[in-house]
C-alpha cells in the first residue's frame, strides 16, 4: 500500500525435496535417514551349503571375535558375559567356542544365567553377509538334543559390537527353528552389510557347536 516501497528481487519456490522450507518462519523439517541401512524384508530361508557357502567371516583366523550373554555354569571355568578370543574361559560350553573352528559338544556353546540368551562374532571389519551355518553336533555322536527354541538373527553397524551392545543398535534378520542336530544353511533375504551379528535365543537348553557366517559364495 506505501507509494513508497522498494523490493529488490522477487524468488518464488516449488516444492523442495526431501526437506519442505518455510520462509516466513525461517524454519526447515528434513526428512530423517533411514536407520542403519535396515533390510527391506526380515526373512530367513533354510537352504543348501552350495546357496550359500562363502567365505566364512566369523573365523578366528578372518578377525573375527566372539562374545556371548554368559555360558553353562560348571561346564566353562566361568559363566559370565564377555567378548573375545582371549577371554578368560575354558571349557566344553563355552560362548567363545562358537567360532573356534572346532565341531561337536565338546566345543560348543549352551547359555547360562537368567537371559536373554545369546551368541554372536564382530567381524574385522564391516561384511557384506548372505547367510549362515549352525549346527549342535557337526561331527561325533554326542548329542541328539538341544535344539528347541526359537532362534533371532540379528545384525548391527556398531564397529564395536559385544554383549553390552544395547538391543536398540540391533536388527533383526528373521527367526527360525531347528529340525536337524547336523548343518543347518541360512539364507538372508538379500546381502546385508554387517559388522556384527548374534543370535537370541528363548532356549536356556540351547546348544550351538559352532556358527559361521557368509559372505556372497
Amino acid at each position: 500500500t506505501a507509494s513508497s516501497a522498494c523490493i529488490d528481487e522477487l524468488e518464488i519456490y516449488s516444492e523442495p525435496s526431501p526437506a519442505t522450507t518455510t520462509i516466513a518462519t525461517q524454519t526447515v523439517t528434513t526428512t530423517p535417514p533411514p536407520a542403519l541401512d535396515a533390510p527391506s524384508c526380515s526373512e530367513l530361508t533354510l537352504t543348501s551349503a552350495d546357496e550359500v557357502a562363502g567365505e566364512n567371516v566369523a573365523a578366528l583366523d578372518k578377525g573375527g571375535e566372539p562374545f556371548g550373554s554368559g555360558s553353562l555354569s560348571g561346564y566353562c571355568s566361568t559363566s559370565a558375559a564377555g567378548e573375545g578370543s582371549g577371554f578368560s574361559a575354558t571349557g566344553i560350553h563355552c560362548w567363545k567356542n562358537i567360532n573356534d573352528g572346532l565341531l561337536g559338544n565338546s566345543h560348543s556353546w549352551i547359555p547360562g544365567g537368567s537371559g536373554p540368551h545369546f551368541v554372536g562374532v564382530r567381524f574385522a571389519e564391516q561384511k557384506a553377509i548372505v547367510g549362515f551355518r549352525v549346527s549342535r553336533k557337526g561331527e561325533g555322536s554326542c548329542c541328539s538334543d538341544r535344539i528347541s527354541g526359537s532362534y533371532t538373527v540379528q545384525y548391527t553397524l556398531a564397529a564395536d559390537a559385544n554383549h553390552e551392545t544395547p538391543d536398540s543398535a540391533w536388527i533383526g534378520l528373521g527367526t527360525f527353528t531347528r529340525s536337524s542336530y547336523g548343518f543347518e544353511y541360512f539364507k538372508f533375504c538379500g546381502e546385508i552389510q554387517a559388522a556384527a551379528l548374534r543370535i537370541v535365543t528363548t532356549a536356556s537348553s540351547a546348544c550351538i557347536d559352532e556358527l559361521e557366517i557368509y559372505s556372497e559364495p
